[in-house]
């Protein structure tokens, strides 16, 4: 299965043990409303099977209940093997035959 530009730049930032925070910025909703997306797109890669462990911490700012932090375990063995099949590099410990 090939993913979507972005779906892969989050495997790989995940890879890269980064988590996921909506921007500071000068109009708070408007940062949040867009970081939706990424949040949608990190939940639909855990349901695929590619990601694991994902959390996701709602902010209490615009009482509108949206995600502002989302935090993942890793990669399953089905994203690691997929970062592979493109040539992405993964690091030591991190290969599909490897455990965590």
């Amino acid at each position: 299965m090939v993913l979507g530009e972005r779906e892969t730049e989050i495997l790989k930032a995940v890879a890269g043990s980064k988590p996921f925070q909506a921007d500071a910025g000068k109009d708070r909703e408007v940062v949040l409303v867009r970081f939706q997306q990424t949040v949608r797109r990190i939940l639909k890669l855990e349901r695929d099977g590619y990601l694991e462990g994902v959390r996701t911490i709602p902010e209490n700012e615009t009482g509108k209940s949206y995600t502002d932090f989302v935090s993942v375990n890793g990669l399953t063995p089905k994203g690691r093997r997929y970062l592979e099949s493109i040539g992405f590099k993964l690091l030591p410990g991190e290969a599909p035959d490897e455990a965590k």
